[in-house]
């Protein structure tokens, strides 16, 4: 509880120190009478539940109860392939706005001149360019966002290619490893935000391209001891950072100080500040505490700062860079002077800022699903009245109890009209359909091949 007020007081809506398996009791008759909250019931897979639900965790103080169940929107929506609304509502008012930006203002609170005259390039081409004599790439992503995880898995394999053989997520759990020996589909067990099934593709991505995966999540006795007084924010931060730092050390470049890393990481772990505050902790997050440990300067990419998602300024940089240049793809910029803008120094210290186009849905889809990641966009027939919320999943073929969705599309309420569409690689599929309050129900399956897929309906999805 201490870690969730803490997380919503400062903003960072980040759910670290939760289960990566919750227990999943039997749903309620009722949507209205659901006794748990979203951080409990989407790591237990009760998608369609967590949306109705409006339980606030026991002991949370009024003044965090509104941000918990507005972050749980959010997410929820990410978790559910709503990934272009969940983006609208992470992303700032000054991003989102649909006022035009005059390009010739003298007193924008951005640089102008510099978002007229740079140049945007392919960010993947860019990227792995300058890694080509990098040792480590650190890219981060916001918790909210598929995009980012999207973006990741079109990086991860071009930069296998070049040589990169270790990968590393904050998000893994420590059991995550077994849990992927066992089937080797993400699973319940595998960490928190494997709850967007795009966290398991990038998985299943790192793992047929030949990485070696591991987890570097700081570990409870790794907490600093701050007794007789709680630990500020800022000294739990430096605390976590430093365990990090150290636990790839051990984990990879203690015995192989030569490897190749690419390291997924959360917002401000990327901040390469160097140097200490009055108080003597580091300016810097887990990048700067990488380069104290092992002298190694990683390459650092934001994704946050390119989606709008910061304040004004951040977002209005943002919107003049996408707006300016009618981006069609994920683009870094070339300045004048030939280097990479990166992003504000007033965000965190990073070498450069990946900045993504305006999205249109498809079917109801995010496009990128199907232009990026070449998957099928698959319709599906559902005969139901969506008068609570309801989950439209996908499962790899056979799929057991605890396994992640490939993909699913979440129905609100009274969405009548709303399309329901699945995006889907070659492969089988088992179709199962939640709806608040009720069991889950297995009702189809669908096989795609060649560009095509068949859907055969077991019952009526009622």
């Amino acid at each position: 509880m201490a870690m969730i007020r803490a997380a919503l007081a400062t903003g960072l809506w980040i759910v670290m120190g939760l289960p990566a398996e919750a227990e999943a009791g039997e749903p309620d008759s009722a949507a209205a009478t659901i006794d748990a909250g979203w951080t409990e019931l989407a790591p237990a897979g009760r998608y369609a539940d967590a949306l109705a639900s409006r339980y606030t965790p026991e002991g949370l103080p009024a003044e965090y109860a509104e941000a918990y169940l507005r972050n749980g929107e959010v997410q929820l929506l990410n978790f559910t392939g709503r990934y272009l609304e969940a983006h609208s509502r992470s992303a700032s008012a000054a991003y989102m706005s649909e006022t035009p930006i005059d390009f010739t203002d003298p007193d924008a609170v951005i640089d102008l001149e510099t978002v007229n005259t740079a140049v945007p390039e392919a960010a993947i081409n860019a990227i792995r360019e300058l890694a080509r004599d990098r040792q480590i790439v650190i890219l981060n992503e916001a918790h909210q966002m598929g995009r980012h995880r999207a973006f990741a898995i079109e990086l991860v394999r071009a930069l296998r290619e070049d040589g990169f053989t270790y990968f590393g997520a904050e998000a893994f759990s420590p059991t995550a490893e077994a849990a992927w020996q066992a089937r080797a589909v993400p699973r319940r067990e595998t960490g928190f935000y494997f709850s967007d099934p795009l966290f398991g593709e990038l998985l299943r991505t790192v793992d047929t391209a030949g990485y070696h995966w591991f987890d570097y999540e700081a570990r409870a006795d790794q907490e600093q001891d701050c007794s007789p007084d709680p630990c500020s924010a800022a000294e739990r931060v430096a605390s976590r950072e430093r365990a990090q730092a150290g636990n790839i050390v051990e984990a990879v470049l203690a015995e192989h100080p030569d490897a190749r890393l690419v390291l997924y990481v959360g917002y401000s772990h990327l901040d390469e500040t160097p140097g200490l505050d009055e108080a003597g902790r580091p300016l810097g997050w887990m990048a700067a505490e990488l380069t104290r440990l092992t002298g190694i300067d990683p390459l650092t990419i934001d994704q946050v700062s390119g989606s709008g998602m910061g304040n004004a300024q951040i977002g209005t940089l943002a919107r003049a860079l996408r707006d300016r240049h009618t981006l069609t793809e994920p683009s870094v910029f070339r300045r004048e002077d030939g280097s990479l803008m990166p992003p504000p120094a007033s965000r965190w210290l990073a070498d450069l800022m990946v900045v993504f186009p305006r999205y249109t849905p498809v079917q109801g889809r995010a496009p990128w699903l199907f232009d990026r990641l070449h998957r099928l966009p698959v319709p599906i027939e559902l005969d139901a009245d969506p008068a609570r919320p309801m989950v439209v999943q996908a499962f790899r073929a056979p799929h057991e109890a605890g396994d992640r969705p490939f993909d699913q599309l979440a129905i609100l309420p009274d969405e009548t009209d709303f399309p329901v569409t699945l995006a889907l690689d070659d492969g089988s599929y088992d179709l199962v359909l939640q709806i608040a309050g009720d069991p889950d129900l297995e009702f189809g399956h669908v096989d795609v091949s060649d560009g095509e897929a068949q859907v055969s309906y077991a019952q009526p999805p009622r």
